[in-house]
């Protein structure tokens, strides 16, 4: 097995996603990793209005500014021992974005060894109705993924 030496994590800034991080950091600790974090931000609620796409793209824009904010404050609660570490805000232009495919794509293009999500645990029903990006990234991602249960 090939050395785990960048580390991928998304966030929806969820309790599973701070179970995740908390994996995340103490494997970025014990194996000196590079971590990249992410979030992908859900545009729908702008892209599917009519309008003019200026206003639309400055309305994304204050989405992605009020996300870093709170990506930093996310990696700063988490990740204060990480030496290394890159922060991502995804938006998907005038589209909103698929987090499932997203999380793969980053996963690839940065050229990581592991992507840690946080999952929800639903299951039957809900899970069906709702979808689940960890569900879809273990499924198709060429790259190893972790999943770590969040709070009940």
């Amino acid at each position: 097995m090939k050395p785990l030496r960048r580390l991928l994590i998304a966030t929806d800034f969820s309790a599973c996603a701070d179970a995740a991080a908390e994996l995340t950091a103490r494997l970025a600790e014990q194996l000196n990793a590079i971590v990249e974090v992410i979030t992908i931000i859900d545009t729908s609620a702008i892209t599917d209005a009519g309008g003019d796409p200026a206003d639309h793209r400055q309305r994304v824009e204050e989405m992605c500014r009020q996300a870093r904010e709170r990506l930093q404050t996310f990696v700063d609660r988490h990740f204060r021992e990480i030496e290394e570490l890159h922060l991502h805000v995804f938006d998907g232009g005038l589209e909103p974005p698929n987090p499932s495919v997203e999380i793969i794509r980053v996963g690839e293009t940065l050229g990581c060894d592991l992507i840690v999500l946080g999952t929800h645990g639903k299951t039957g029903l809900e899970r069906l109705v709702l979808g689940s990006v960890a569900e879809t990234v273990v499924r198709k991602s060429p790259i190893p993924v972790v999943t770590v249960r969040g709070p009940k």
